[in-house]
């Protein structure tokens, strides 16, 4: 049964009672935030602060001639938040969303702390395509995809001729596919890749991820990329990317990390397919099918 803890990405950025509200700001600014988790000095759940909860706090400041230092000194604009524990089951979960004005939950443990966080696009993340064929074939081809390069790496060859073998093996496929490095840097990238992304051959190879997804998923990107490189599992995400004229496009992307010969993490192999859909109507879709009934 899916749970609550298969759903959330973990050690949400937090702010403490005691934070100043310059240093919420600089956060905010900073991880592209628009609300987050509130905790006290233990850790626990007191609520959630967000961008318009910041708005007042300085209108109220700028009227009262004063500065506070700290959102305890201003908990009242903090948000009531909705939070399902570690265990709750999906249908917990999407129906807190649907409910919650902020489309954030939190998750916490037994003692109210916080463990992780849930929005709309975590739940895409895990239920849509999973089961569609489209994204078995998909999972079949990274996974022979991985395989060769871990061969390849494996009987001593170099990063930089794995890579090469990699993309000549690959230039041609029907998919597109695309490595990058701890840093998010392009290192190979075929050519159909380049066709739907409006680039020439050999365009996109040196440029950052972030050059081709949309800046509202920057921040995911890099977290995701960050899970691949610390823990080397397979990882498949829903997310959009932007061609070199501005088109946005949804996409579902699956990656895997591959190794050097002494077993470290130097990059990802990523896969990726068109969505004909956007989200949001497949969010409704997927609430539909686990509640059983249309969405108001």
């Amino acid at each position: 049964m899916r749970q609550a803890r298969h759903f959330m990405t973990i050690n949400p950025h937090c702010f403490q009672a005691m934070d100043t509200v310059h240093r919420v700001t600089e956060g905010f600014v900073k991880n592209h935030l628009t609300c987050a988790p509130v905790v006290d000095q233990y850790g626990k759940l007191m609520g959630m602060i967000s961008e318009v909860g910041l708005i007042k706090i300085f209108a109220l400041d700028k009227m009262l001639f004063g500065n506070v230092n700290t959102l305890s000194e201003r908990e009242t604009f903090l948000d009531g938040v909705d939070s399902v524990l570690l265990s709750d089951g999906a249908d917990v979960v999407v129906k807190c969303l649907l409910k919650s004005k902020l489309h954030r939950v939190v998750v916490i443990d037994n003692s109210d702390r916080v463990q992780g966080i849930i929005s709309p696009k975590d739940v895409l993340r895990r239920l849509q395509g999973e089961q569609t064929q489209a994204s078995l074939e998909n999972r079949a081809q990274l996974d022979a995809s991985h395989s060769k390069i871990l061969n390849k790496v494996g009987s001593g060859a170099s990063v930089d001729e794995a890579l090469d073998y990699y993309k000549q093996l690959y230039e041609n496929a029907p998919y597109m596919i695309h490595s990058v490095d701890a840093f998010g840097k392009i290192m190979g990238c075929n050519q159909k890749m380049h066709e739907v992304l409006g680039y020439s051959s050999g365009q996109l190879v040196g440029k950052s991820i972030e050059d081709i997804y949309t800046k509202t998923f920057h921040s995911d990107i890099r977290d995701s990329l960050e899970i691949l490189m610390n823990e080397g599992t397979q990882l498949q995400v829903l997310s959009e990317m932007i061609t070199s004229e501005g088109k946005i496009m949804h996409v579902e992307v699956q990656s895997s990390v591959f190794n050097d010969a002494k077993g470290k993490p130097v990059g990802t192999i990523s896969i990726t397919r068109v969505l004909e859909e956007d989200f949001s109507d497949m969010l409704s879709k997927e609430i539909e099918e686990m509640l059983g009934s249309p969405t108001e």
